[in-house]
């Protein structure tokens, strides 16, 4: 059974959470990019959040994770949902963070390298982790290619 009072705190924080959603503070839904360092998760990203490919020398590694956001305008001026968009650092030493990130995840974006077969080898470590953690969260694997400029 539950209790008035926690039913109270519950209906208030969603009603909190669902303030933020409409003032456009958070997501509306969440995507988390996966895979080994270096494979193009930063990449494929950037060049969808500004339409346009980048330079390796604009991109650095990414540190744990960094955080973005994108509107989907239904049509032109008027804003629609909005996307949270994790992008995971692919080191080892930051793999245990990654569940933190994808936790309540609509979508996960799943990279590898087609030049690296460990990076295309470690896809199924992502997707058991995924179907184990977050099952139902959908799932799409994008093949990249490093490209040294």
């Amino acid at each position: 059974a539950v209790s008035n009072m926690s039913l109270t705190k519950f209906l208030s924080k969603r009603k909190r959470r669902e303030r933020k959603i409409s003032a456009g503070i958070i997501p509306d839904f969440k995507v988390v990019t996966l895979g080994e360092s270096g494979c193009g998760k930063t990449s494929l990203v950037q060049w969808f959040l500004r339409q346009r490919p980048l330079m390796n020398k604009e991109l650095g590694a990414t540190v744990a994770a960094s955080f973005s956001r994108h509107t989907f305008e239904e049509s032109p001026g008027e804003g629609g949902p909005m996307m949270g968009l994790w992008d995971t650092a692919g080191s080892e030493r930051y793999c245990a963070l990654a569940k933190l990130y994808y936790r309540d995840a609509f979508g996960a974006i799943l990279c590898y390298d087609v030049s690296d077969y460990h990076s295309w080898d470690r896809l199924r470590y992502w997707i058991n982790e995924l179907n184990e953690n977050k099952p139902g969260c959908r799932l799409y694997i994008v093949a990249a290619r490093r490209i040294f400029r």
